[in-house]
């Protein structure tokens, strides 16, 4: 029996009108089962691809890609000279001196915890997008007022502070005097507030260089290390290995590795729970090809007589099973990629309609639902959907092929 005529029979047994209306309804039921499987499975997948990569580029628009520092951890005096040879690579696109250390915020008796980063401001916009970002205030003004801020739209909110008024920096540090020991105190001036609409907006906040440097005791021109800006973000931890031999390297994932890692388990998560389901409309084949075996036992007898073989009557039925999951992979992959283009514009008419946010910006950052189809995840839930299938088949497939002609005809 040829390939091809066995292919033709398998697809008569798919199509066949005279089949159980019963057998027809349950072959539906598990095509749309599993149209719907994948549909779910490529939408949400991508929405969480646009997530992270919406997270990334917010993120990444007010921190660096990655900071450089002496391997003994001490500050870099002649830091231009180090700027200027790194920069030299082709990876690296940019470099800025930076001073940054954990600091307390306290006003109105309320206080944060933030990260201090001492910057110039006109070699920081080469690195990030902080100019930007400024929601209030004029970070110009950062360039030439001494002791002055820009901090960050959420910090500002739970401290309950505006542009122009006043906070107080504790830093890490103790000064000794005739009324005992106490941290060192500064007072600073709020000069703008900026929003990246990331997790920066209460956790960074900058000030002058120079004003750095007199409150961390760093001499001349000296800094604690260089924000750097690679051409690929993604490719940042590369660019850091090629320097890690001389100076000590962190990047951007490093510094945020249990978020980006928590994401990356949601989506592990999200696609095994998905996944379920794809798995549960493939199980239907089991009884979709059983049904269909027991109704076809007089065709298995007549292909028998007419010579098939037990692996030929297997093949018949595993690729009726297959046709039923690549026919539900199809239909669910064109829905999938539909609805994950198109998911921003669905769910704002959706809020249109209802007259509410789904999303609101103050709770997410975003405005609308993010996505980013990737055709490698397109690729894996098909083929995932289809192997599925194809072993539901196999168990049906597996007893057609063991039915004995004799067996069959006696009871035509």
């Amino acid at each position: 029996m040829s390939s091809t005529f066995t292919k033709i029979i398998a697809v008569r047994y798919l199509t066949a009108k005279k089949q159980s209306q019963w057998v027809s309804f349950i072959s539906l039921v598990s095509v749309l089962g599993m149209v719907l499987g994948v549909a779910a499975l490529i939408t949400v997948l991508s929405v969480m691809n646009g997530f992270d990569r919406e997270l990334k580029s917010r993120l990444l628009s007010t921190i660096s890609h990655a900071t450089l520092q002496a391997k003994d951890a001490m500050p870099i005096a002649a830091w231009r000279d180090v700027a200027a040879e790194v920069v030299q690579s082709p990876d690296i696109v940019a470099a800025a001196p930076v001073i940054t250390r954990k600091v307390m915020l306290v006003a109105g008796g309320l206080s944060r915890a933030v990260n201090l980063n001492a910057i110039d401001l006109v070699a920081e916009q080469q690195v990030s997008n902080i100019v930007t970002q400024i929601i209030d205030g004029d970070i110009d003004d950062l360039q030439h007022q001494p002791y002055g801020m820009v901090i960050g739209s959420v910090t500002a909110e739970q401290l309950g502070v505006f542009v122009g008024q006043k906070v107080n920096v504790i830093l890490p540090q103790l000064t000794a005097t005739a009324m005992g020991v106490f941290p060192r105190t500064k007072r600073f001036s709020i000069l703008a507030v900026f929003e990246a609409g990331a997790q920066v907006d209460g956790s960074e906040i900058f000030i002058r260089l120079d004003d750095g440097r007199k409150l961390f005791r760093y001499q001349n021109d000296e800094v604690q290390g260089l924000r750097l800006r690679v051409a690929d973000m993604l490719l940042a931890d590369d660019v850091a290995a090629k320097l890690s031999d001389r100076y000590s390297m962190t990047t951007w994932y490093d510094s945020h590795v249990s978020l980006f890692n928590a994401i990356a388990m949601e989506k592990v998560m999200m696609t095994v729970l998905l996944l379920i389901v794809v798995a549960v409309a493939s199980f239907n084949v089991v009884s979709i090809m059983s049904m269909l075996v027991n109704e076809k036992r007089g065709d298995i007898a007549v292909l028998r007589v007419m010579g098939a073989s037990q692996a030929e009557i297997r093949k018949i039925f595993m690729m009726t099973g297959l046709l039923i999951g690549m026919l539900g992979c199809f239909l669910g992959m064109l829905i999938g990629i539909f609805l994950a283009t198109n998911i921003g514009a669905i769910v704002a008419s959706l809020e249109q309609i209802a007259g509410a946010a789904l999303f609101d910006p103050s709770v997410y950052y975003i405005s609308q639902l993010p996505s980013h189809l990737m055709w490698q995840d397109v690729m894996i839930v098909v083929v995932m959907s289809i192997v599925l299938s194809v072993l539901s088949s196999y168990y049906p497939a597996k007893r057609a092929g063991a039915i004995h002609a004799s067996e069959a005809l006696q009871y035509e």
